[in-house]
């Protein structure tokens, strides 16, 4: 049973990489139902080759647990070693331990992530078999020994790609950016521009690589040509920083109380309904035609304007560049705005 668990850990190897070349492939091409790609399609593949190797792993278990069954119920399983057994699980866990070598280096891919710990699964599993083989064929009245090794590293993977997936689960759903991420673009922030002052950062994963919100003050009289240019700059330079897909530059010239997004000024707030917009107070046509215009709510939460998508000279609110005044101050220097 541990050569059967090695074997079906070799074959169901085929398909996983074949999962994970076509999400790899996929992920390059551009595709007009999807505006800003595809990129957590490695997620994705990687959640898929491991319910292909829990499958796997629960067929081994099965033949294991019989082939237990029949060997105390007086018909023992019978098992060939050879040298040649050995040498071909030798020769294949030496190269699958080269191979685990080379895709660790290469971690920061999810991708390669996968195949790391697929090849890891190989060796150990490979170790595991010949144990195992070696215990059942030279000491027959332990004939036992290769069920339940191939039992326990049934277990041992499906253990290790539980892991793999939770880990790759949190960081589609939104986990926080690691502190050096932080640290990184606070530094390219508040060195980027005598005028400009850091008010917040917000970096979370999406999906292997990370998208940032960066909240910076402005003068109140700058203009908006200045100003989007000024943010427009910082974003390039954040999306330089490794590991950052995206980012989102928000222009203000004040600090706001609360969170400018509703799903986290919700949860913030302990509202149920987490997707709760705002109330927004309606403007007359003269405020929104004249120059600078108020804000937009009494809070301050939302300004006027854009919010964090677009670039600053389109989220200016007024449209007049002579000055941003109390209302046209939001802009938000992003990707889509371009």
């Amino acid at each position: 049973m541990a050569v059967l668990a090695s074997a079906v850990d070799s074959l169901v190897d085929l398909l996983s990489q074949a999962v994970l070349a076509t999400a790899e492939y996929q992920m390059r091409r551009f595709d007009q139902r999807f505006p800003i790609g595809r990129t957590r399609l490695s997620e994705l593949s990687v959640m898929a080759c491991a319910c292909i190797m829990f499958i796997s792993c629960v067929l081994v278990l099965r033949e294991a647990a019989q082939a237990l069954w029949d060997g105390f119920h007086g018909e023992i399983p019978k098992l060939q070693v050879d040298a040649y057994l050995f040498g071909v699980l030798g020769g294949a866990t030496l190269f699958k331990l080269l191979l685990y070598v080379y895709c660790r280096v290469l971690r920061k891919n999810p991708i390669m992530v996968a195949l790391s710990e697929d090849h890891l699964n190989d060796v150990q599993s490979n170790i595991a078999a010949v144990v195992g083989a070696a215990i059942a064929g030279y000491m027959p009245k332990y004939w036992w020994a290769d069920p339940v090794v191939g039992i326990l590293f049934a277990f041992i993977i499906i253990k290790s790609w539980i892991g793999i997936c939770w880990e790759q689960a949190q960081k589609m759903v939104g986990l926080a950016a690691p502190d050096e991420v932080v640290e990184e673009v606070r530094a390219v922030t508040v060195t980027h521009h005598p005028a400009l002052k850091l008010d917040r950062v917000t970096a979370y994963h999406h999906g292997s690589h990370m998208v940032v919100e960066v909240e910076v003050l402005l003068p109140a009289e700058m203009s908006v040509k200045e100003s989007h240019d000024i943010a427009l700059a910082l974003q390039h330079k954040i999306e330089a920083v490794d590991s950052v897909e995206r980012a989102f530059v928000h222009v203000d010239y004040a600090r706001r109380s609360l969170e400018e997004h509703k799903v986290e000024r919700n949860l913030r707030l302990g509202e149920k309904d987490v997707m709760k917009p705002l109330a927004v107070p309606s403007t007359s046509p003269h405020a929104s035609a004249g120059g600078a215009g108020t804000p937009v709510n009494g809070t301050g939460a939302e300004a006027a304007g854009a919010g964090g998508s677009g670039s600053g000279a389109e989220a200016a609110a007024g449209g007049a560049e002579g000055g941003a005044g109390a209302g046209g101050c939001c802009g938000g220097a992003g990707p889509s705005g371009n």
